[in-house]
């Protein structure tokens, strides 16, 4: 792994440590070695005055101030003694040495001491692998006993500070701050705020995969985002492009085609994936069944009948790759559904369609007539209303206003208010899911004034609410009237939203408040 460069770090932070001062020559004279193989034979009290070239820069870290003396003189003298049986000073150590002694010590087993042997590693040898640990690290203790408890505990309140104003107010959050505060310090070198820009926040991600530290980088980016210091939050996951890794048997010029159609269609970003690991299940089959044919325009009249028949006869998990892990839903090996079968061929119209008129091949088929939706298939489509029992809207309608923060699940960590305004909306304002998430702040105004319907009904002031609703998957944005229930709730969760930054709605390109927004991110 390539080590993180910090040269670039602004402002620069001053160890208290001066190694200057200490004589670090990576050999033993022949006055120490003799000092060193009494401790290891005789197992004698070790002092000061018996070798103080290797007792002081010791004593200057462990004992710098008050945290765990007990530990602390526990490590000095296994750090002594464990420089008498490798008869060599610790500064002549090496990391991989380091590392298996703090692993593989039999030891450390039931002590506390690991962190004062890190924080003795990482000032005086420049060890910075703190990642490579497997015992019990406590990145919150070393960073203390590196940079000093005062430091550590003034940026960590920064940070719990900042965290507050956009929403991260959760019993289980300040807890874990610490320690991924502490790693991605120790990584950087610099525990000032200031100083943790996005590169090193990547980089401590990286080297601590796996860990529960790196999934929680991004709680730390989103406390940075709220006080200025960084322009952009890292994602809570780090998840792992699928696109362009595929290697089961499919030819690789197929596989550039389709990533020469991802890069080039207009397609909204969720709509470009699905029909990008369509179109390597296909590559799948062309392999499987038609090698010859490894981009668009030897797709025959011939190639297409086959397709169509394929499709209509496949099962899910047939065209499954290493990229299309199917073991753990429960369908597999049952056929595709009517709608799916006619996904499949649309992917297919649409990728041959978009190559002809882009001029970047010439076709040997028609794909709007030769890949048509066979008529068997296409009967069994319509309008499929998912209609509900009037009973049943009416108890969820009456379970929106009367819901308890009792009735919450005890490991439920967004806020009541929160939940009550997204249910009331969703009982009383008609709108799709990706709508209601959409919702941006001031989005209610109350009916100031009498309304005369087109029966000529009179609607009393302050009967309904007009609600903003923006652009949808059908309609552009525009206002509604909806119960004043709506308002009501929607105001009583704004008296408790954080004030977080804004987001870019994908729909829109617009940057803007959602109103619906936790953690500095929207709801899902």
């Amino acid at each position: 792994m390539a080590e993180y460069q910090v040269s670039h770090i602004q402002p620069e932070y001053k160890f208290h440590i001066n190694l200057d001062e200490y004589d670090r020559r990576a050999t033993l004279s022949a006055d120490e070695l003799k000092v060193v193989r009494r401790w290891k034979e005789e197992n004698l009290v070790i002092t000061k005055r018996q070798a103080p070239r290797l007792h002081k820069p010791l004593t200057d870290i462990l004992y710098r101030s008050n945290l765990d003396r007990a530990n602390s003189h526990r490590a000095l003298k296994y750090l002594l003694l464990t420089v008498a049986h490798q008869e060599k000073p610790y500064w002549g150590w090496s990391e991989d040495l380091w590392v298996e002694i703090i692993n593989n010590s039999p030891v450390l087993k039931k002590t506390g001491m690991v962190p004062q042997l890190i924080a003795v590693a990482y000032l005086l040898c420049g060890f910075r692998s703190v990642y490579k640990i497997q015992r019990n690290v406590a990145t919150a203790v070393v960073a203390r006993l590196v940079f000093g408890a005062e430091i550590v505990d003034t940026e960590c309140e920064r940070l719990f500070s900042a965290l507050t104003r956009v929403g991260f107010v959760c019993q289980t959050v300040r807890p874990l701050v610490p320690s991924v505060f502490a790693a991605v310090a120790l990584q950087g070198e610099n525990p000032k705020l200031e100083s943790f820009d996005r590169k090193i926040l990547e980089h401590t991600r990286e080297c601590y995969t796996g860990n529960h530290i790196a999934k929680r980088i991004g709680i730390l980016s989103n406390g940075l985002a709220a006080m200025g210091l960084t322009s952009k939050v890292i994602h809570f996951r780090a998840y792992q492009p699928r696109h362009g890794t595929e290697t089961d048997n499919i030819n690789p010029e197929w596989m550039t085609w389709c990533r020469r159609w991802l890069e080039t269609t207009t397609l909204r970003e969720g709509s470009r994936r699905a029909v990008y690991n369509t179109l390597t299940r296909i590559g799948i089959w062309l392999g499987r069944e038609h090698p010859e044919v490894t981009g668009p325009e030897q797709w025959t009249v011939s190639v297409c009948a086959d397709y169509l028949a394929a499709v209509d006869r496949l099962r899910i998990g047939d065209w499954g790759g290493s990229t299309f892990d199917y073991r753990l839903i429960p369908t597999v090996g049952q056929p595709l559904q009517a709608p799916t079968k006619v996904a499949y061929y649309q992917v297919m119209r649409r990728f041959l369609s978009d190559i002809q008129s882009w001029e970047w091949a010439q076709l040997r088929c028609n794909p709007r007539y030769h890949l048509s939706t066979p008529k068997n298939i296409a009967k069994y489509l319509g309008v499929n209303p998912r209609t509900i029992d009037d009973a049943s809207w009416l108890k969820l309608t009456w379970a929106s206003f009367n819901i308890e923060p009792d009735d919450l699940s005890p490991d439920c960590f967004y806020p009541f208010a929160l939940l009550q305004a997204i249910a009331v909306v969703w009982t009383h304002a008609g709108l799709r899911s990706n709508e209601i998430a959409r919702l941006r702040v001031g989005c209610t105004r109350e009916q100031s004034e009498d309304v005369v319907d087109q029966s000529g009904n009179v609607v009393p002031a302050g009967q309904v609410c007009w609600l903003d609703v923006p652009e949808g998957k059908t309609s552009v944005a525009y206002t509604k009237p909806v119960g004043h229930a709506v308002h009501k709730y929607i105001t009583a969760w704004m008296k408790k939203r954080a004030s977080p930054r804004k987001h870019l709605d994908r729909r829109t390109g617009e940057h803007v408040h959602f109103l619906f927004q936790l953690r500095n991110r929207p709801i899902a």
